[in-house]
């Protein structure tokens, strides 16, 4: 029994090293594309760069090349996934926003006509699932060009979906009446029906209709300040990553130049 122990703990021991090692291996490559996606500074990334090539046992030119492509297709791709998935959720708070706010405003319209009750109240949802995430997050590993047209999409989409994004300060609500029938906007990540989960019961008394009301001032409040929030973190992405992009040549050329001076 005790052998067992031992071998078994040698095994766990190897498998752990392996792991390590892999994590390490893995690791470096990801840290310069990482430092490069999150902008940080030249020194950082080219001191990260330089411990990479010396890792991969860089030889040539040529290598060195391939490695700086690399290096840059994983950049974007990080790039490309966090500014997809902020876009994602803005555009998803900003319908939400919109769509709570055209149902408030009708609300309002019932309660003021006055007389006889009848409306169907509707259930929100009032947060993004992992599904609803995909729709910009899901980017795969693309080649560099394809992740540099992305990106050229992707900052474009994100200057759209802030356009509907209040100021941090603005507690002030755009109006949408619904007594003309006009509808609100929303960025084209997502459309009303997808913030709607249901329709509940039949609302026929004026009690139930404040009820209802104030739980959707509530939603709306909560909403909308989730909004705020995500459009500044959505600008601080998109600012970083066209960044990313106006450095890239420069960035390239001094990632060569150092790995040529490591070159035998």
């Amino acid at each position: 029994m005790n052998t067992l122990k031992l071998i078994l703990s040698v095994v766990a021991s190897c498998i752990a090293l392996q792991a390590t090692i892999a994590q390490k291996t893995t690791g470096r490559s990801f840290s310069v594309s990482q430092k490069i996606s999150n902008g940080e500074s030249e020194v950082e990334i080219l001191k990260s760069w330089e411990k990479l090539v010396l890792q991969k046992q860089i030889k040539t030119y040529a290598d060195a090349e391939k490695l700086v492509d690399k290096t840059m297709q994983l950049a974007f791709l990080h790039g490309n996934r966090q500014l997809g998935a902020s876009i994602t959720k803005t555009a998803y708070y900003s319908t939400l926003t919109a769509t709570l706010g055209q149902e408030i405003d009708e609300i309002k319209g019932v309660i003021q006509q006055g007389g006889k009750v009848k409306r169907t109240q509707k259930n929100y949802k009032l947060q993004p699932d992992a599904r609803d995430m995909q729709r910009l997050a899901g980017i795969g590993q693309i080649d560099l060009v394809s992740q540099r047209q992305l990106r050229f999409n992707l900052v474009n989409k994100a200057k759209d979906v802030l356009t509907y994004v209040p100021s941090p300060q603005s507690e002030k609500r755009e109006k949408v009446s619904g007594e003309n029938n006009q509808l609100a906007k929303y960025p084209d990540v997502f459309s009303a029906s997808d913030v709607v989960l249901s329709n509940g019961k039949i609302i026929t008394t004026k009690e139930e209709l404040n009820v209802y009301l104030n739980r959707l001032m509530t939603a709306h409040k909560t909403a909308n300040n989730t909004l705020k929030q995500s459009g500044t973190q959505l600008k601080g992405i998109t600012s970083v990553q066209q960044r990313v992009v106006q450095n890239e040549k420069i960035l390239r050329k001094k990632m060569l130049i150092k790995a040529s001076t490591l070159i035998d």
